[in-house]
């Protein structure tokens, strides 16, 4: 028997009593169908079953892709080795309120490019510090000019609920093409941890394919 179930005849066995105590003027009162929102005990139950049964996607099962070409090639493998947190609004949609007389009408003006965040850590010889400094002196070069973004567009893929390929099994994905945006690195002697880098992509042309 389940804790459902001996929860159930508890609250069933306890409801009997109080009905029966409470049928002196003719008729008794549902109880069991006040406690489980107004729907019957098989109802509940198959409605807790059905929760049981799904399978829920955790916040701390994910991973990446991240394919730049030709700077980095395919660095998914080190990013799903080093990743610790990603943030990220995948979508906002900017507009404004137009007045008509006494009517307010809404009129979308932009979709608003995506801002992603990965906090990393990284080896001693910097690999992803260094991944990270070459495309954004690809973007910025050292003599003042803009790069091409074919030179250090990065692609970006989020796949939810999921750690592997092979444990896929249709998870959610979030992907997009990105330059670098800002890189952000905390040092501290009185801590004896790890060191974080918080790299920051910002999307390139809204309309560009992920590949």
């Amino acid at each position: 028997m389940s804790l459902f179930d001996l929860i159930a005849s508890g609250l069933a066995s306890g409801n009997s009593r109080g009905n029966a105590a409470q049928s002196d003027g003719g008729g008794t009162t549902d109880c069991t169908s006040q406690v489980w929102g107004g729907i019957s005990l098989s109802e509940a139950k198959a409605l807790h079953q059905k929760s049981l049964e799904t399978r829920l996607a955790f916040k701390n099962l994910w991973m990446l892709e991240v394919v730049s070409s030709p700077l980095g090639g395919d660095f998914t493998e080190t990013f799903n080795l080093f990743a610790h947190n990603v943030e990220f609004t995948p979508i906002t949609l900017a507009g404004d309120k137009v007045n008509i007389g006494a009517a307010v009408m809404d009129t979308i003006t932009s979709a608003q490019p995506i801002e992603l965040s990965v906090t990393t850590r990284d080896d001693e010889q910097g690999t992803l510090r260094r991944w990270f400094d070459a495309h954004a002196s690809a973007v910025a070069n050292s003599d003042g000019t803009i790069g091409y973004p074919a030179d250090y567009a990065i692609s970006i893929k989020i796949t939810h609920a999921f750690i592997t390929t092979d444990s896929n099994k249709g998870g959610f994905e979030d992907k997009g093409r990105y330059r670098p945006g800002t890189l952000n690195v905390s040092l501290s002697r009185e801590e004896q941890n790890a060191e974080l880098l918080t790299m920051t992509f910002i999307q390139l042309d809204t309309f560009m394919a992920w590949q």
